[in-house]
């Protein structure tokens, strides 16, 4: 059901505007990226979500906005399966795109916290069931041409099923190791099945996140997950402790690189 299309696109004009009157965000000739860290979903099989939710591993979305609303922009692709593409305004800073596929409906609605940036919450039906998702975050900048275009989300491999398998199988020597292990495959066991949010604080742990924990216990590879599905880096324990006050051990160096880069995106 996941696929890349350029669609058609039959557009008004439209400019997005705060309260005050000052421009929000205009997306004329801009392309929408939506990122799905730290995103969640769900899938129900009736139009409105259930209680269970899970991260969501997707590619990120992208939306290209014309320069010209008034035209009939023609499919860019001959074989691209969009039966139509229409954008409304829900108010002066919200909106909601529309795409209706031949087995399936699309409906992204999105609010501007910023003058090229916001949140975003996506509708998928098709085929007996709804795909839910939300928390994403977007970025608008200029098109690189000026047709409509959307490159639908892919999903990604789920890999924490591989990271729990091995972290579990790990051996540390110090009783302070096996207890940043404990609480680590606790959190990202209840994260695989929705109870947790990545930035959950363990209860009885001092305060800790995941990302605490998988810092101290030098897991790149769990530190990248963490950070890739938004947990925060800048939260901090009970007693004030930062994530860089528990980095350490011998991918110390890589662990303060995934850091750093994920801050100054």
């Amino acid at each position: 059901m996941l696929k890349t299309l350029a669609v058609s696109l039959l557009l008004s004009s439209l400019s997005l505007c705060a309260e005050s009157g000052s421009m929000v965000g205009t997306l004329e000739g801009k392309v929408m990226e939506i990122s799905f860290a730290g995103a969640m979903k769900c899938v129900s099989t009736q139009p409105v979500p259930t209680n269970v939710w899970k991260y969501a591993d997707y590619t990120p979305m992208l939306v290209q906005f014309p320069a010209d609303f008034e035209k009939n922009f023609r499919t860019v692709s001959p074989a691209a399966e969009v039966a139509g593409y229409s954008f409304s305004a829900g108010g002066k800073q919200y909106g909601t795109v529309t795409l209706r596929l031949p087995d399936a409906e699309l409906q992204l609605n999105f609010s501007f916290t910023g003058a090229q940036e916001g949140v975003a919450a996506l509708t998928w039906s098709g085929k007996g069931e709804t795909l839910h998702l939300r928390d994403m975050r977007f970025h608008l900048q200029p098109a690189p041409t000026p047709e409509g275009r959307v490159v639908l989300p892919q999903p990604l491999p789920d890999t924490l099923p591989g990271l729990l398998a091995e972290l579990e199988a790990r051996r540390y020597a110090t009783a302070v190791e096996r207890l940043y292990q404990r609480r680590l495959l606790t959190a990202l066991q209840n994260i695989r099945e929705g109870s947790f949010y990545v930035d959950t604080v363990l209860e009885n742990a001092n305060g800790t996140t995941a990302l605490h924990n998988a810092c101290g216990l030098s897991h790149t590879e769990i530190v990248r997950w963490l950070v890739e599905h938004g947990a925060d880096t800048e939260a901090r324990t009970a007693k004030g402790a930062s994530v860089d006050d528990c980095v350490g051990g011998p991918n110390a160096a890589a662990i303060r690189d995934i850091l750093h880069k994920v801050r100054h995106k």
